[in-house]
């Protein structure tokens, strides 16, 4: 992720062949029931550049989409998308899935510690259904 605090809908993930941003992702169709963005990298900034990109997906047809507030370490983020999919497989909900592996890294590392545990959010419209698990983006052209 790349985060643009001056212009959010200027940040955006970084792919293959350059910068997918949020403004671009505003014009395409998404079809994901659950978007998961784990950067493994320290991405600095506020709520407003994670929000800008969190609505984009959304707008772009996304059901659900965990983002991080602040930044992960890679054995956390892991940890944490490992359990969430086998949940998310296993047939709960987004929101089910999210607080049964954030509980568990709770237990993991203890109550002290939030800062490696509670840091993933999940937006989108409550009462999320189960995900119909595919481990692959499917992106359309612009609307």
């Amino acid at each position: 992720m790349v985060l643009d605090e001056k212009d959010p809908f200027g940040s955006g993930v970084v792919l293959a062949d350059g910068l997918l941003s949020a403004r671009r992702l505003m014009t395409m169709n998404v079809a994901a029931d659950l978007v998961m963005l784990t950067p493994h990298t320290a991405t600095p900034g506020t709520g407003t550049a994670v929000a800008a990109l969190g609505q984009a997906f959304l707008h772009a047809g996304a059901r659900a989409v965990l983002l991080p507030l602040w930044p992960v370490a890679k054995e956390i983020s892991r940890a944490l998308v490992h359990d969430l999919v086998m949940r998310l497989r296993a047939g709960d909900a987004p929101a089910t899935a999210l607080r049964a592996a954030v509980l568990g890294l709770r237990e993991l590392y203890g109550s002290a510690e939030p800062d490696l545990w509670a840091s993933y959010v999940l937006i989108g419209p409550p009462g999320g259904s189960p995900v119909h698990f595919d481990p692959g983006m499917r992106v359309t052209s612009t609307r």
